[in-house]
């Protein structure tokens, strides 16, 4: 998931750190965090068999399935918005050696350590425990080259994806000359994983192709195009945004009417749903909030850990607890409470020992 820093304000960095300057935009990190809550509250909606209302299913599979694609369109946005001068001029060795460590470090650390609880949890449970390979392969971040899908985190697929993704990124921005022609081959790889993903009946049968960067490349370099082009562009009045988000909004509900996780990422769905979540980011990059920053940072800050821990949260508390919508609610607040508190005593701190020593 993304996790490409996005603020209205220039942060300057550390005295003495060699690393590169990034700006943030706050409705960024707002919307980043509404969609890890959305992923949260579709996998809990799944696996404690809760019922909605019919009109609803179709828009949580959505929550689902394209609040993670949503993460890529992100990802891209604010790589581009942050870190595109850096590669405007070409590949040189040292933005590279740069950019790797800052992406490096801000995925692996936490990443790592929830890789090694799911094992734990794993073992405790008598659940199938992946190799030794597979175990390192995580640890190291190079998994998603290999199957995204070989991860003991559940939802740990896309962080393999997106690390494929940051190897990508200095490639597109040298060659965003050629952006349509990267976006035209993104959308042909997508429609074609599509149709393979339809003929196999169910999502679950169809994970492999599902998980494959391929699949999801349209996201991040739409994103990543976008985010280059647009990034001075000025902003919108704050009503006019979210007017436009409204709309987006209603169309996705409207789309996702009575369909199911197979039906929204396949077919003329998969299509429209596309074209709607890179609207989405757009639109949204361009309100201020600059009235709320810190309440926009924390929620931003906090999608991350959310997003890795909540099935641990869910599950350990699924073991000992009676299942009810009380549940529900208790662990979802559990869980946002755990990824405020795990962001602020494990993540931040990690990563302010990683830039002082030039990270």
């Amino acid at each position: 998931m993304n996790n490409g820093e996005v603020t209205q304000a220039a942060v300057k960095p550390v005295e003495g750190v060699n690393y590169p300057s990034v700006t943030r935009l706050d409705s960024l990190d707002f919307l980043r965090g509404l969609c890890a809550l959305a992923v949260v509250i579709f996998h809990f909606h799944s696996w404690g068999g809760l019922k909605f209302p019919e009109a609803w299913e179709g828009f949580l599979a959505v929550c689902g399935t394209y609040g993670v694609s949503v993460f890529f369109v992100l990802s891209g946005y604010s790589l581009a918005h942050g870190y595109g001068d850096k590669f405007s001029d070409g590949i040189k060795v040292d933005a590279v050696l740069r950019y790797s460590r800052r992406r490096i470090a801000r995925l692996m650390p936490l990443f790592g350590l929830v890789v090694l609880a799911s094992i734990a949890g794993k073992m405790l449970t008598g659940a199938a425990v992946p190799d030794v390979f597979t175990i390192l392969a995580n640890l190291l971040l190079v998994f998603g080259f290999v199957d995204p899908g070989l991860s003991p985190v559940i939802g740990g697929w896309s962080i393999g994806i997106e690390v494929v993704f940051y190897v990508a990124f200095p490639l597109l921005i040298v060659m965003r000359r050629y952006a349509v022609i990267v976006v035209a081959i993104s959308v042909f790889l997508s429609a074609w994983l599509s149709s393979i993903v339809a003929a196999q009946g169910s999502l679950e049968a169809a994970w492999v192709d599902y998980v494959s960067p391929a699949n999801h490349m349209v996201f991040f370099a739409t994103g990543a195009y976008a985010g280059f082009y647009l990034r001075r562009k000025p902003q919108w009045a704050p009503v006019a945004g979210l007017l436009g988000i409204a709309c987006i909004l209603s169309l996705i509900w409207i789309i996702s009417a009575g369909a199911d996780e197979l039906a929204v990422v396949t077919g003329l769905r998969r299509a429209l749903l596309v074209l709607l979540s890179v609207f989405l980011v757009v639109v949204t990059s361009r309100i201020s909030m600059s009235g709320n920053p810190l309440f926009a940072s924390l929620f931003g800050a906090a999608s991350y850990p959310l997003y890795l821990i909540h099935p641990l949260v869910y599950f350990l508390g699924a073991r000992f607890l009676p299942q009810a919508t009380m549940l529900f609610l208790f662990l979802l607040l559990a869980s946002i409470v755990l990824a405020l508190l795990v962001d602020l005593l494990i993540d931040k701190p990690l990563q302010r020992r990683l830039k002082s020593a030039g990270w």
